[in-house]
């Protein structure tokens, strides 16, 4: 089949995020199921992570390692979803073979007001640097949010203040845009 421009150039250089549910990650066939969809669309593995809650890891521990390292052979990037929320301890979150830590949104509502959620916030950014995982932070909805996390060196942010959720139409318009922009400056 032949793909147009815009399509290689998603390929490459646009990351794709998937939720994986509690239930899904206990099915042990998914590496498996993973791995035949990357082949089937000829994605990249190191453009796809896949978000697992803090919650569905620590359920069960043994398995869910087992899991995660599958999934990591694959190539894909894990990212630690809801961090701050569940169970976790630093001694486990240090022997996960996870990318991203994702930071609750819970933390951020009162900031930059709460000086308590800026301190955890920090807190939180400074261990997950310290262990070689990138930092996203989840409801991101003013501009002092903003400010803040991007003086401790957070790696992404998601939320309302970047834009509201849209269909895939206006992904699909929104992306072409961009592509027709980056043409016209060349």
């Amino acid at each position: 089949r032949k793909e147009n421009q815009l399509t290689k150039k998603l390929k490459k250089e646009i990351g794709l995020s998937i939720n994986i549910s509690r239930k899904q990650f206990r099915d042990q066939g998914l590496s498996n199921y993973i791995s035949l969809i990357l082949h089937a669309f000829d994605l990249d593995p190191a453009s796809i992570t896949l978000e697992i809650t803090e919650s569905a890891v620590f359920e069960q521990e043994e398995q869910a390692l087992e899991i995660l390292q599958q999934m990591k052979k694959l190539g894909v990037r894990i990212a630690l979803d809801d961090f701050g929320v569940g169970n976790s301890s630093l001694f486990k979150l240090k022997h996960l073979p996870i990318d991203d830590l994702k930071i609750d949104r819970a933390f951020l509502t009162d900031v930059p007001e709460s000086e308590a959620d800026k301190q955890i916030i920090q807190t939180i950014t400074k261990t997950a640097h310290i262990l070689g995982l990138s930092v996203v932070v989840e409801g991101v909805e003013t501009q002092a949010q903003y400010d803040f996390l991007q003086s401790l060196g957070c790696d992404q942010i998601q939320g309302f203040l970047l834009g509201r959720p849209c269909g895939i139409d206006q992904i699909k318009q929104l992306l072409e845009e961009s592509a027709l922009h980056e043409t016209s400056q060349v």
